[in-house]
């Protein structure tokens, strides 16, 4: 499940996903400055296994319940086109690792390369293709 804004009652919905994806705008409108203080905030608080943070130009975090927090970097984009639909390039990329069973640091630097490569060109037409054409896997 993504959790973008905060919404009233949202806390209720922490319990049952397999995986909880997070926005930065969720994250710094519930308080925290931090992701890794973020993260370790929320596992008393849901049933997931998996949780990811999507952290924009400042990369993406990560971290499975009991396991280590996993950083990807984001890619440096020269010139940043068209951020739209990023964020939703950088979930199907996630949900694609996971269910070719890819170890979830594996899963997040594909993701977060994946939409860093969208954000290079305009518009999502031929994003796939073209990242694999660009060493994309």
């Amino acid at each position: 499940m993504e959790i973008e804004k905060p919404r009233p009652g949202l806390d209720s919905l922490l319990v049952g996903p397999w995986i909880l994806i997070f926005s930065r705008a969720y994250v710094l409108a519930s308080g925290h400055r931090e992701p890794e203080t973020f993260l370790a905030a929320q596992w008393p608080k849901t049933s997931a296994e998996l949780l990811i943070l999507a952290w924009g130009e400042g990369g993406a975090y990560g971290q499975a319940r009991q396991g280590p927090l996993y950083y990807a970097p984001a890619p440096a984009i020269s010139p940043l086109v068209d951020t739209l639909a990023a964020g939703d390039v950088f979930n199907a990329a996630l949900i694609d690792g996971l269910r070719r069973g890819l170890a979830p640091e594996v899963v997040l630097a594909r993701a977060t390369n994946l939409a860093g490569h969208k954000c290079g060109r305009r518009g999502l037409e031929g994003v796939v293709a073209s990242a694999q054409g660009a060493g994309w896997r």
